[in-house]
């Protein structure tokens, strides 16, 4: 009984500090949005900058796209192993 009392108070706490660390990420993570897009239009000539838009910009969303794919692949296993290892021996 006490075993489990301990494991449910940590496992609020792990939930509790990856909602964290998620908020953090969003928080951040288009900080170099404005540093990139005006550096690209400073570097490449008037008529290309569309298209150097363009590829920037769907550069950063297809890995923003493809990494919920990957997870998706993940998680049974990562779930899995989570169940096994927090099940009660006899």
């Amino acid at each position: 009984m006490q075993a489990g009392a301990r494991r449910h108070g940590r496992s609020k706490f792990v939930h509790g500090s990856n909602r964290a660390v998620l908020l953090v990420r969003f928080s951040i993570s288009q900080m170099d949005v404005p540093t990139r897009q005006s550096y690209t239009m400073a570097v490449v000539r008037a008529e290309e900058r569309p298209a150097a838009a363009g590829i920037t910009g769907v550069a950063r969303t297809t890995g923003a796209a493809l990494s919920p794919l990957f997870v998706g692949f993940m998680l049974p296993g990562i779930l899995g192993s989570m169940c096994r290892s927090s099940s009660p021996t006899h």
